[in-house]
């Protein structure tokens, strides 16, 4: 059985009908207004995604100009151990140490760097590189070396004390006689 819409309900589908197909062909007017012809874009080609370089670390040391005769030694270094170490062949070498040794440096180091860590001014940081050399013998480890490689901010001021203070640091060590050189980045200052 057919059953026959109400007059009303059909004049309303009909204004719902038109009104409909207008707003379609305004949107299709205003696209290519504002855009241009649709049909004529291109799609873009793949381009292969090429990651930016990281930004620099800021503890570490700038990178030394080798071509720059004036940052090359004239001369051997003056220390007075070094040199024994160098001009004596008979020394015998110290074998490199296990990395098992670091985090008793770096406890030991740390203890004795909290003074000059306290002593800087909390509203200024900055960071220190040290360059720290680990000597073992006798079941004793401490530090040999120390070199502030850079210091940035408040740890420009500290960098005498930390070198200081890092000189001073002792652990026991059961393992064998050894030398290992590593970097350790220091926070001064801040919160």
């Amino acid at each position: 059985m057919l059953r026959v819409m109400n007059p009303e309900a059909a004049r309303l589908f009909f204004g719902c009908s038109i009104c409909f197909l207008l707003g379609g062909a305004a949107g299709v007017f205003g696209v290519r207004t504002l855009y241009g012809e649709v049909d004529r874009v291109v799609p873009e080609t793949r381009k292969t995604l090429v990651c930016p370089p990281p930004p620099p670390c800021p503890a570490c040391p700038p990178p030394v100009d080798c071509g720059d005769a004036s940052v090359l030694p004239s001369s051997p270094t003056t220390d007075p151990d070094v040199e024994a170490e160098v001009l004596d062949p008979e020394a015998p070498a110290l074998p490199g140490l296990p990395a098992s040794v670091l985090p008793y440096a770096h406890e030991a180091v740390r203890e004795v760097l909290e003074p000059c860590l306290a002593e800087a001014p909390p509203d200024f940081p900055g960071v220190a590189l040290l360059q720290l050399t680990v000597t073992a013998t006798g079941g004793e480890g401490f530090i040999s070396e120390v070199i502030v490689l850079q210091a940035t901010g408040g740890a420009e001021a500290a960098a005498s004390c930390l070198e200081e203070a890092a000189r001073t640091a002792r652990f026991p060590w059961a393992g064998g006689d050894g030398r290992l050189t590593f970097k350790l980045p220091v926070s001064v200052g801040g919160s």
